[in-house]
């Protein structure tokens, strides 16, 4: 698998039901390979290792962002949360 979608269950729902669509299950997932680390590509990893025991593999230069634990995705995340604030449409 490459990457894992958001953290919400329905994102997990929908990846599951997409490899069932195409007749696989978590069972056949052998290993998932994360490109990079923003929550849209690893938010869904905790909840796929519930289902499937399978390594996880990241770029070495991720290592700042694992080592970085809660702080470092508290600190990306009021970037992006900064981000979108200034960026959305305004409600008229």
């Amino acid at each position: 698998m490459i990457d894992t979608g958001i953290w919400l269950d329905d994102s997990v729902r929908q990846i599951h039901q997409a490899l069932m669509n195409v007749g696989l299950d978590w069972k056949d997932i052998d290993q998932i390979v994360v490109t990079h680390m923003h929550t849209d590509h690893t938010g869904g990893v905790h909840a796929i290792q519930r289902e499937v025991d399978a390594p996880i593999f990241v770029h070495s230069g991720a290592r700042f962002a694992l080592q970085g634990g809660m702080a470092e995705f508290e600190r990306v995340n009021a970037y992006f949360q900064d981000f979108f604030a200034r960026v959305a449409p305004k409600e008229k």
